[in-house]
């Protein structure tokens, strides 16, 4: 079984996985030296023992997924307790396929680091019967070696790694020499670049520390893991700060002092707990030195510590605690303090805890800068893209314009076809403005949403209505809906912007025809009109359509809500919505089903 040291760095590396999604060198780089790890991941990805193909299979799944997934095959094997192997036979069979991995690199093998994963897992008795490479190595382990002399070279190479495996030294010069015909000094300089290759691994992945705690290690760590589940639902930092007292209650007895980093004061403060900050520069603190040097440091009661030290330990109701820092790589994150109690020793458990909340501090705090740079990209690309459409929509625009006009000069003895031209060409012009305005973005610190400004002029209400359902008469007979007028007898003006009451009234009116196919739609305007003490005129459209159900009516001005399908996207009430704010005027809707649907919009006299 794997040495606890191992499973210790490599529920590390899979942690990483699941906070950053990176990580997956690191996890590989663990595997490597693993044969009943690598063994479990090769085949459940019924996988080759290669790394890169087993790097490309890790990168199919979700980082999430691979953290939970990874952390699972830890103990996919015997319990904690259970026999494991030294971590000097774990680091033996290391040593044997390194130098079997030289012996291939020698004998100009293609890929000799796949030899040596392929050396680690065959040699290992791990079966793994989909790599037919690992499976002969199986196979023909223990053969002799006369029987072997004609043998692929790896075979040869798998039999000089066994005796390597098996501490029968001697044995292995003999079969160098014998079936490779490496001379002995040769083979020497193998097995020491071997050795300095394991080290140097080991001291990579931190596994170098010789010391036999490694099982308390992993015991606190499994603690850690049941109330880690609780800081999942943590969607700020105030959240996690009432999480920590729950679970460091829990762990310990009591609740850890948690001050997170500051950086606009360049202090750690308290969280969740009565206290005055600490400046990160300060001379006296030890607190404030644990986080400068990223080390743990001892506080004590005694009257040459700083005041504000002692004042945390006061709340700990304790005379000493230790201070762990808490870190992302070299970002400061804040300190966690432990009451140190002399009949309990819990510093395994308050690593691994402090390790567990600052992955969570991490994810809550650092991706806010993240974010910011990440919308200001997207906001310049967007700006970008705007540019281009308006530019080229532009062109095409002019070019109908243009022909519009010409068109319109022939048609002069025919008064209706003229008229008729010359309202697509002020469309048109509509149109060429609203695009033009979808290109001036207005700034991030903008309270508006519109770069240009409402231009009030003297509108022609019955004007606009006639002119409107002029418009769309062709569009209603394809959707066989009737339309009609119902205006005002007298000359109706308002104070208002025409560009915006245009494209109010014509989203309107194409909503009501498409929504009511077979029926009739209306336009109508109104004057006398009286709201709130003030006066002014109406604008309606009406329909003898379905009507709405009261599920859409309340969400009638939010993006995306469609009845009509299609490549409808929705947005039309929302614009419409907006826009009638823009110019001081208010909208409301009766709608009932089965008895249609009438919108009307208060346009005042003296818009604000």
């Amino acid at each position: 079984m794997t040495p606890e040291a191992v499973v210790y760095r490599y529920l590390d590396a899979t942690k990483a996985i699941g906070v950053d999604g990176g990580g997956l060198g690191e996890l590989c780089a663990v595997l490597g030296t693993d044969a009943d790890l690598l063994g479990r991941w090769l085949t459940l990805l019924a996988c080759p023992a290669d790394p890169d193909a087993l790097e490309r299979e890790l990168t199919r799944i979700p980082p999430h997924a691979l953290s939970i997934l990874g952390g699972a095959m830890a103990w996919l094997g015997a319990p904690l307790e259970s026999a494991r192997l030294s971590t000097q036979r774990w680091r033996q069979a290391l040593h044997a396929a390194c130098v079997g991995e030289m012996l291939a690199e020698s004998a100009g093998h293609a890929n000799p680091r796949v030899a040596n994963w392929q050396l680690l897992v065959g040699l290992s008795g791990f079966q793994l019967p989909h790599d037919g490479v690992v499976d002969e190595i199986q196979e023909f382990r223990g053969a002799a070696p006369a029987l072997l002399e004609d043998a692929d070279p790896l075979l040869k190479i798998a039999a000089v790694a066994n005796a390597l495996h098996s501490e029968d030294m001697e044995a292995a010069g003999q079969l160098a020499e014998r079936l490779l015909s490496i001379a002995q000094d040769e083979f020497q300089s193998h097995i020491a670049a071997a050795e300095q290759a394991v080290a140097r691994r080991l001291e990579d992945l931190g596994l170098a520390d010789a010391d036999d705690n490694w099982s308390e290690r992993l015991w606190a760590r499994q603690q850690v893991g049941v109330v880690s589940a609780l800081f999942a639902q943590c969607d700020s930092l105030d959240a996690l700060g009432e999480i920590h007292q729950l679970a460091g209650n829990t762990l310990f007895g009591f609740t850890p002092y948690l001050m997170l980093f500051d950086e606009a004061r360049d202090a750690v403060v308290p969280v969740g707990q009565l206290g005055v900050g600490i400046l990160v520069d300060s001379a006296s603190s030890a607190i404030a030195r644990s986080l400068r040097e990223r080390a743990i440091t001892e506080l004590n009661s005694g009257f040459d510590q700083a005041v504000a030290d002692r004042q945390v330990l006061r709340r700990l109701n304790a005379q000493e605690a230790l201070c762990l820092p808490l870190t992302d790589g070299q970002a400061p994150l804040g300190v966690l303090i432990f009451r140190l109690e002399e009949d309990a020793d819990q510093s395994n458990l308050a690593t691994a805890y402090a390790g567990e909340l600052a992955s969570w501090i991490a994810r809550l705090a650092a991706p806010r800068s993240d974010r910011a740079d990440r919308l200001e990209r997207f906001r310049e690309i967007e700006e970008q893209r705007l540019r281009e459409i308006v530019h080229e929509a532009n062109n095409p625009l002019s070019i109908v314009h243009n022909y519009l006009y010409i068109l319109e000069l022939r048609l002069q003895h025919e008064p209706a076809a003229a008229e008729q031209i010359r309202m697509i060409t002020a469309e048109l012009k509509r149109v060429a403005e609203i695009i033009q305005r979808a290109r001036d973005v207005p700034e991030a610190e903008s309270d508006t949403e519109q770069a240009d400004s409402v231009r009030f002029e003297a509108v022609a209400l019955n004007s606009l209505a006639r002119q409107t359902l002029e418009l769309h008469r062709a569009y209603a007979a394809d959707h066989d809906v009737q339309l009609e007028a119902a205006l005002a007898d007298e000359s109706l003006d308002v104070l208002s912007d025409s560009q915006r009451l245009a494209q109010v009234l014509n989203n309107l009116l194409r909503n009501a025809i498409e929504a009511c196919s077979g029926a009739s739609v209306t336009v109508g305007t109104a004057a006398g009109v009286f709201r709130s003490g003030r006066e002014g005129v109406e604008l309606s459209v009406s329909d003898t359509g379905p009507g709405l159900p009261r599920g859409v009516l309340e969400h009638l001005t939010v993006p995306k809500q469609t009845n009509k399908g299609g490549d409808h996207s929705g947005l039309g009430l929302h614009i419409v919505h907006r826009l009638v704010e823009e110019v001081g005027a208010s909208i409301d809707v009766r709608s009932a089903p089965g008895q249609g649907t009438r919108f009307t919009i208060f346009l005042p006299l003296d818009p604000e």
